[in-house]
């Protein structure tokens, strides 16, 4: 199981629903709805936890499955690995990884 953790603009917020979120084969489970949240975070330790394979560069950060196939490519911007979900056409907001 993978969870989605959340922070928001001004670091409160409540929580008012759990879901699962796809992208790309990467399935998120137990995601926090937050009202008016900003950002969201990716625990690398969740991903090692399910058996992915997380690789990062100075550029990008890749997510592997245990197939060896890159589920997940990340850009590194201003010191912090940020997954583009908006590229997609969804409704999906901006992912760190921490």
């Amino acid at each position: 199981m993978v969870r989605l953790l959340y922070t928001e603009k001004n670091g409160k917020g409540a929580k008012k629903g759990y879901g699962s979120i796809k992208f790309n084969s990467v399935v998120f489970k137990n995601v926090s709805y937050v009202k008016g949240l900003q950002h969201n975070l990716i625990s690398i330790s969740q991903l090692f936890e399910v058996g992915y394979e997380i690789l990062f560069n100075k550029r990008e950060g890749k997510v592997v499955d245990q197939k060896s196939v890159t589920d997940l490519t990340t850009s590194q911007q201003n010191d912090i690995y940020v997954l583009d979900m908006f590229s997609t056409g969804k409704n999906f907001h901006c992912c760190f990884f921490c």
